[in-house]
């Protein structure tokens, strides 16, 4: 998890609060964070590991998520209006991340209440340094899977990403 957690924080830092895409982002308009989970669990849960796979589930009904930006790093982020998908594989790591503008005042804890349920099956629940909840199956050297927000004055984006270092896959 050390090796991976700091390139699945730049990448979540990177997508959800620089640049272009965070001037995009916050023009979305605020959504549920059920709609957020509910796209992270399409594209990402279910496809782990496989770029394709996410790449095309993204892009069909329902979602209809559509090519936004790809990064000099590889990284590729999508939108549909409502939510935001971001992935990237390379010869190290593999991610996959699904995120949304919230209502500044909508808690983290009812954001992460959402996801909990599926991802406490999924792994060992922790908090790393920079405040994100990870989830961690010690049977999966490598993997990790996070609840990230990022508060910017009244904007409020919350993401939910998967990780893993290919090279222990």
């Amino acid at each position: 998890m050390r090796s991976l957690l700091p390139t699945l924080l730049a990448a979540a830092a990177v997508l959800t609060s620089a640049g272009p895409a965070a001037a995009q982002q916050t023009a979305l308009p605020i959504t549920s964070p059920q709609d957020v989970f509910t796209a992270y669990q399409a594209v990402c849960l279910a496809n782990p590991g496989d770029l394709d796979k996410q790449i095309a589930t993204a892009k069909a009904a329902p979602f209809n998520y559509v090519l936004k930006e790809t990064s000099a790093d590889g990284s590729m982020r999508f939108e549909n209006g409502q939510t935001f998908v971001a992935m990237r594989r390379n010869a190290q790591y593999h991610f996959c991340m699904a995120g949304g503008r919230m209502d500044s005042t909508v808690t983290r804890e009812s954001i992460e209440a959402v996801g909990s349920p599926v991802l406490e099956k999924l792994g060992r629940r922790m908090t790393d340094p920079r405040g994100n909840t990870v989830w961690v199956d010690p049977a999966k050297p490598g993997s990790i899977l996070m609840y990230s927000q990022i508060d910017k004055g009244p904007i409020r984006i919350s993401s939910w990403l998967s990780g893993v270092s290919v090279e222990k896959q």
